[in-house]
Order: C-alpha cells, then sequence, then structure tokens
C-alpha cells in the first residue's frame, strides 16, 4: 500500500503538468463556437456543468432551465467574470401540471419554461413580492395559461441566487404558492409571504453537515455566502434578517422532513 510521503513524492514530480491542466479551465478556448447550435459565438461557460463547452446566451439559459442553480460566467475579453444571465433572461416554470390544476382544461397545452421573447419588465411587480389576486388575474404570458411573475432569492449548494417565477394560473392564496414551491422542492423561509428558498438538496446538504461536522445554520450559511461571491460575500441577494433565513435550516434538521434529529445549535430567537 502506498505511503503518504510515496504520494506526495509523485505529485511533486507531476505538480507542474497538473497545474497547466488546471489553469487550462481558466483559458478562452480556440474554438469559440456555442458547443449547443455550432452557429453563434460561444461565450458564455458554466463552473458545474461537466466538460468544458461554451454557449452562446440563448442555448446557455436553454440547458439550464432544468438545473437553473448553476454557477454562469462569461468570457469579458480577458478572463472569465461572474454573469447574472440566467438572473436576467431564465424563468422558473411552478405551474401545475395540466392534469393537477384545477383552473386548466385537461386538453389544454402547457407553456414553455423560457420565453426568450418574453421581456423582463413585462410583468414584473413593483414591490418583488408574490402577486396577489387581482394582479395576478391581469397578466399574461408566453400562452393563454401562463400565471404572473415574480422574483424569488433561492438557496442552493452552489450559492444564492435570484431567479425569475412564473407562478401557475390558479394560485390566488398564500397556501397556494407555499405548495407550489414544495412541489418544486423549494422549502420556503416564510409562509405568508415568500420571498426567500431553499431547495431540498441544499436542506440535505446542512443535514448532514450538522450530523458529521456539528455546523450550526449561521456558519453554513455563511459558508453559502461563500461560495456565491468569495470576495464580496456581503454583496450576496438575502431577503429578510439572517435568522429568519436560517430557521428553515435548523427546523429541518430536527426531523419534520427528513425525519433524522442531529444535534444542532438553535439559532439565536427561536427556542
Amino acid at each position: 500500500m502506498q505511503t503518504q510521503n510515496e504520494f506526495l513524492g509523485e505529485y511533486l514530480s507531476r505538480r507542474r503538468s497538473i497545474l497547466i491542466e488546471i489553469l487550462r479551465h481558466e483559458l478562452f478556448p480556440s474554438k469559440s463556437i456555442c458547443s449547443n447550435c455550432q452557429q453563434s459565438a460561444g461565450t458564455y461557460w458554466c463552473r458545474d456543468c461537466f466538460g468544458s463547452g461554451l454557449w452562446c446566451s440563448d442555448c446557455c439559459v436553454s440547458t439550464h432551465a432544468h438545473v437553473p442553480f448553476h454557477r454562469i460566467q462569461m468570457w469579458n475579453g480577458t478572463f472569465f467574470e461572474r454573469s447574472d444571465l440566467l438572473t436576467h433572461q431564465l424563468t422558473m416554470d411552478l405551474c401545475h401540471f395540466p392534469d393537477d390544476c384545477p383552473s386548466i382544461p385537461l386538453n389544454s397545452e402547457t407553456h414553455t419554461i423560457f420565453d426568450p421573447d418574453s421581456p423582463d419588465e413585462a410583468d414584473e411587480f413593483s414591490d418583488g413580492h408574490l402577486p396577489d389576486n387581482d394582479q395576478s388575474a391581469g397578466t399574461s404570458g408566453s400562452t393563454m395559461h401562463s400565471g404572473s411573475r415574480s422574483k424569488l432569492t433561492i438557496v442552493s449548494s452552489t450559492g444564492i441566487f435570484t431567479r425569475w417565477i412564473r407562478w401557475c394560473h390558479c394560485a390566488k392564496s398564500a397556501d397556494q404558492y407555499v405548495q407550489l414551491l414544495l412541489r418544486a422542492k423549494l422549502f420556503p423561509a416564510s409562509f405568508k409571504n415568500p420571498k426567500t428558498a431553499f431547495t431540498f438538496e441544499v436542506l440535505d446538504h446542512f443535514r448532514l453537515d450538522a450530523l458529521e461536522c456539528h455546523t450550526a445554520a449561521m456558519n453554513f450559511m455563511s459558508k453559502i455566502g461563500r461560495i456565491t461571491d468569495e470576495v464580496f460575500p456581503s454583496r450576496v441577494p438575502v431577503s429578510g434578517p439572517m435568522h429568519r433565513i436560517t430557521f428553515p435550516l435548523s427546523s429541518y434538521c430536527v426531523g419534520s422532513l427528513s425525519g433524522a434529529a442531529p444535534s444542532v445549535p438553535r439559532v439565536a430567537g427561536f427556542a
């Protein structure tokens, strides 16, 4: 069996070539054509997708329709920098399926997750909150059954993101909005007017961190903030006081969803 010193010796002999391959990911490839459409110039790259292909803006958005919490970077002529492409152009669809929505006939067609022709400000709500009954009733979308849109701050293991959410046409109460979030595997930070939600995946991530590493909720959120923006974590978008944001993490850990009950430090302000 190889000892640690022997492994380090092999690494030192290969260190230069290893560093060259690691730094190669920061270079702009010689072939800058979009790897998807093979037509437009590719300037966007994803830190979380497998492979090193580049995308044009439209292909990048459509490719991430079902993985909306990946970290996108754009080539600025000198290096790859963080991009807000998905924040502005991707709309997450939280509508019911036709056979599950009380307001849509069974033979109706569903609308697409992303409508590139829909302007960002077309159905934005001035206060960023969930739409009320009057607002949602008069909003049109990509098809006749599209619901209203609003922005939501979403916490995942890859960072904290702001995303457009298209709500189902039938949603008219806070409980219905919460139901739509839960069906999309998003746990709301508030049940009255949620503006922040946690992916089930990040809640499981925290549960295991708390179980194995005894990580407190505040420390875990600080780590996610660093993942989002390591240089300026204070710029990370978070809606509401931190103790309100970390409460779903602790409540998830005590077994409300998972059934596990690790020993987790309590968040200040909550019994």
